[in-house]
């Protein structure tokens, strides 16, 4: 997590939401009060679709593929660029 920490530009940020392991209600929480989930997460891909959330999957394939055939996730893969 700190390399993404890093790519953000700083620790704090108001726009981006970064947690280590968090119960399941706190994670119903918060998923229920963003906008936009970026996740390698299949579970969590699963949640944030069944909440209506959107999702971008930051893996190159998916074996769960309700959210992308709804057209409410996207594989997008992941690629870290570090100058």
């Amino acid at each position: 997590m700190q390399v993404v920490r890093q790519l953000i530009g700083h620790e704090e940020n108001n726009t981006v939401l970064l947690v280590d392991s968090i119960s399941y209600k706190d994670m119903v929480y918060v998923l229920d009060n963003v906008d936009l989930v970026l996740t390698d997460s299949g579970a969590l891909q699963e949640e944030a679709v069944s909440l209506g959330k959107p999702v971008l999957i930051l893996r190159h394939k998916t074996e769960r593929m309700d959210g992308v055939l709804a057209h409410q996730a996207h594989v997008v893969g992941f690629l870290l660029c570090l100058s």
